[in-house]
């Protein structure tokens, strides 16, 4: 009997080795980037999803923010451009019409007032202060500041791309801000052309291809030819 509790015991021990090992090899595998793992179809980082929504005053034409239990996030104290929330954050502005970026925590990102303008980008945004021109992400963070630049974007699938030029640079940015890809901008040449799948973004421009995984922000090719 002590035989047989003993390789009982032998037999758990081993299994719980196993069972510890394989949750190891998928943290490896699926934790393994310091960013997000957006699995192509998952609806968790689906860029529309959320759980808030906007209710209108009986008295004045400004909106409230409540949360899907039915808690109110914010005073009647915003007007509402449109109802849909992009990755978690939209634009709304105060009474005195002044632009800021809620998120659907009910927080202000980026201030009412702050910027001259503020134009949705995808799931970034581009603002406007004098000459300059800010680069900036869901959370509120700058992430890149240009004088005199061109903004145009592109979306494909549950993620984005946005692409910046200025006078000598093309910047390519995920949907966090990050910049995976940047290219010198050739003289009389065509904006890049671009494919996207599953945090794979080919980049077509002046002859070549570039691979890039953008879940690393890692230029995995460079191929010549298109």
């Amino acid at each position: 009997r002590k035989f047989k509790l003993n390789k009982r015991i032998k037999n758990i021990i081993i299994g719980i080795v196993l069972l510890v090992s394989v949750v190891f090899l998928l943290k490896l595998i699926f934790g393994g980037s310091k960013k997000k793992n957006r699995g192509f179809y998952d609806e968790r980082y689906s860029l529309t999803s959320t759980n808030a929504f906007f209710l209108k005053s009986n008295e004045e034409p400004l909106y409230a923010l409540f949360n899907d239990e039915g808690k109110k996030l914010t005073g009647y104290t915003y007007k509402v451009q449109s109802p849909k929330f992009y990755n978690h954050t939209t634009i709304v502005e105060n009474g005195d019409g002044k632009k800021c970026v809620l998120n659907d925590s009910g927080k202000e990102v980026i201030k009412c007032g702050e910027y001259e303008q503020i134009a949705q980008k995808n799931s970034l945004y581009e603002a406007i202060k004098g000459e300059e021109t800010y680069i900036i992400n869901s959370e509120g963070k700058v992430v890149k500041k240009f004088k005199g630049s061109t903004v145009t974007s592109i979306s494909e699938s549950v993620d984005s791309i946005l692409i910046v030029t200025n006078d000598d640079k093309i910047y390519i940015f995920d949907m966090d801000g990050d910049i995976v890809l940047t290219l010198d901008k050739e003289k009389d040449k065509e904006s890049p052309r671009m494919s996207y799948l599953g945090g794979i973004l080919s980049v077509f421009y002046d002859s070549k291809n570039y691979i890039v995984d953008t879940h690393r922000n890692k230029k995995i090719e460079e191929i010549n030819g298109d």
